[in-house]
């Protein structure tokens, strides 16, 4: 159930029909063998071209929800690609193995723009989720049904990363263990952040945009310092 609101039902309309583009392009890499060929420059124009069509959105629909959608996006984004991922690499059992030098705090630079076309869709598609059971407003059922979205979601991204096909460029060492455990922790991203982006929709400064999606970024980040102390540490392979 798409918003009510224009610019907003603009906004989810966008991002649902650029979802099909950017995952078949993923497939496409990922199967076709490209990525087995390509080296930093490839890899880096692929993740450009997947997630610039996200922040160029504000340019083409309507000024004002677009805009504070992406910023909150893209800071998620940067923050959980910098800083979130750590907890993957260590605790989790998560290695890269694509072919390429360049990297930003241990994660590959050109996954940065392409996470952001994930999590488009992937804020997105809760979003409308919510709404179409009917748990728009803030509520104990809405904080229930945002924790069990955010572990479907994590669920079902760490199953289709997962795959054989993806074994030589990305893999956990324990999958079951991170389909478990892992989509917990990974979901805590947004039942932490979902909130502050469903705040979009009102009418805010841009600097209340910036904290609600700070906020819950910290509020994810200092919950993965107490898995990092829980969840032990996988032996490599």
């Amino acid at each position: 159930m798409l918003s009510s609101d224009p610019p907003v039902r603009a906004f989810e309309r966008a991002v649902l029909v650029y979802s099909p583009v950017w995952m078949g392009l993923v497939a496409w890499a990922m199967l076709s063998g490209a990525l087995d060929r390509w080296g930093d420059g490839e890899h880096l124009a692929l993740g450009l071209g997947l997630g610039l069509p996200v922040l160029l959105m504000p340019l083409v629909l309507p000024r004002g929800y677009a805009a504070r959608a992406v910023v909150f996006l893209g800071l998620t984004t940067a923050v959980q690609m910098y800083l979130g991922s750590l907890l993957f690499f260590d605790r989790l059992g998560m290695e890269y193995h694509f072919r390429i030098t360049w990297e930003w705090n241990r994660s590959p630079v050109f996954l940065y723009p392409m996470t952001l076309a994930y999590f488009a869709t992937y804020y997105v598609v809760m979003q409308i989720a919510l709404r179409g059971l009917g748990l728009a407003a803030p509520s104990r059922r809405r904080t229930l049904a945002i924790f069990v979205l955010g572990y479907l979601v994590a669920f079902a991204e760490t199953a289709f990363m997962a795959i054989p096909a993806m074994a030589t460029h990305f893999i956990y060492r324990d999958k079951l263990f991170m389909l478990v455990f892992g989509s917990w922790c990974y979901g805590t991203v947004f039942f932490a952040t979902l909130p502050g982006f469903l705040k979009v929709a009102t009418p805010r400064p841009m600097v209340r945009v910036v904290l609600d999606a700070m906020i819950g970024n910290a509020i994810a980040l200092a919950l993965y310092l107490v898995y990092a102390q829980l969840l032990p540490r996988l032996p490599r392979f």
